[in-house]
């Protein structure tokens, strides 16, 4: 029964749980041996209000905890906080780059770093930076797949910078509403009458 900028909030149960135990004052440890399984939406639809829905929990649960972790644990606010900010960065990175190039096209001189190679060796850089980036972040789970499923990394980082990087900032902006808890509704609650 919480409350976020004024409105009523139920969000992300595992982490408010782990949120009121570290409030409390006992220890908590990130069990790496650890097996989680959880429903994986087979539609597009469906797995994006599940990541809005996961999105929204965990920024809420961020924002919430910002003063405790200040005090307590300043390396995990740091993760957490640059985990948020990270969307914003490449949003603010891909808008500076495109306001720039039209910029220059309409004839507005805009003092910028000269590139001399040609953009297709820039954006295999880039490419082939975020491909190392995100396997070596991920190297425990690459050693579990079959070799060939790393060929499908440039696909796995174009999804994660054209469908989640608007769903984190959607997911930010939604921390202060007051709507249904996303995707959680079962087909039985439909039946269920309210009773005051």
């Amino acid at each position: 029964n919480e409350t976020f900028m004024g409105f009523h909030k139920e969000v992300s149960d595992d982490r408010s749980l782990t949120n009121l135990t570290l409030r409390k004052g006992y220890k908590t440890v990130m069990q790496d041996t650890s097996v989680i399984y959880t429903d994986a939406p087979t539609e597009w639809k469906k797995f994006i209000r599940q990541q809005l829905r996961w999105s929204e929990g965990s920024q809420y649960n961020n924002l919430r905890m910002t003063p405790w972790m200040l005090k307590n644990a300043k390396l995990m606010c740091f993760i957490y906080w640059s985990d948020m900010i990270s969307p914003m960065m490449l949003v603010s990175v891909y808008a500076n780059t495109i306001i720039c190039k039209v910029l220059n096209i309409l004839g507005c001189a805009i003092p910028t770093l000269a590139y001399t190679a040609p953009w297709w060796q820039i954006i295999l850089f880039i490419l082939l930076g975020c491909i190392i980036s995100f396997g070596s972040r991920n190297i425990k789970v690459m050693r579990s797949v079959k070799w060939y499923y790393t060929l499908l990394l440039p696909v796995f980082i174009l999804v994660l910078t054209v469908v989640m990087v608007p769903i984190r900032l959607l997911g930010l902006m939604l921390c202060s509403d007051d709507m249904e808890w996303g995707t959680r509704k079962l087909e039985e609650d439909s039946d269920k009458v309210e009773v005051p």
